[in-house]
């Protein structure tokens, strides 16, 4: 059975939302790797939302990507990183949404924004 793999398409509007678009969480045989530009940022054992990617450094920022639901098809959650946090309580998180076919090709027509 082919893996499942999920795009992000929407991340929310803060300044750093275009960073997250287009990574991809991808199953793996125990858990989920959140994978930007064919490199593993981060990897969980956690299956079941909600869950919490590791602290991981990209685009020159600490990021914390939590999953708060998930099903055959898409995901969705929160998000921080070390630039938001450094503009005050009003602005240290946003959203992101995901999609996915479940054929492990998160590339796939099929795969559209879901804000």
């Amino acid at each position: 059975m082919p893996k499942k793999k999920f795009k992000i398409t929407n991340a929310g509007t803060s300044p750093d939302s275009p960073d997250l678009v287009d990574c991809h969480i991808e199953e793996t045989d125990d858990g989920y790797e959140l994978v930007a530009k064919r490199l593993v940022l981060a990897s969980t054992t956690s299956t079941i939302p909600p869950f919490n990617f590791p602290t991981f450094k990209y685009e020159d920022w600490h990021w914390t990507l939590e999953v708060d639901s998930a099903n055959s098809t898409s995901m969705s959650g929160r998000w921080s990183n070390t630039d938001l946090a450094s503009q005050g309580p009003e602005g240290d998180e946003d959203t992101w949404t995901a999609s996915g076919t479940g054929t492990g090709d998160p590339d796939d027509e099929a795969c559209s924004a879901s804000a």
